[in-house]
């Protein structure tokens, strides 16, 4: 849920740069790779990392998006 807000706010005040596009698909992708796995194999030892990346991820969408906050006087 935090993925789409942090997508929406950035979208809607213009401040979606290449960084925060590329930390996106990371995320993206994350949630795919743990899907596969636990459709698949699921190995829980596997899909936690892939969850915890996905998270660590979105963490650093959320600290990226408020310091674009910080640093921009148009905003």
């Amino acid at each position: 849920m935090l993925f789409y807000v942090l997508c929406l706010i950035s979208h809607t005040t213009r401040t979606a740069d290449l960084i925060f596009v590329l930390l996106a698909w990371v995320f993206v992708v994350t949630r795919v790779v743990h899907a596969y796995i636990h459709t698949g194999s699921n190995v829980v030892r596997i899909r936690g990392a892939a969850f915890g990346l996905g998270f660590v991820v979105l963490v650093i969408m959320t600290f990226y998006l408020l310091f674009r906050f910080l640093i921009s006087p148009t905003i």
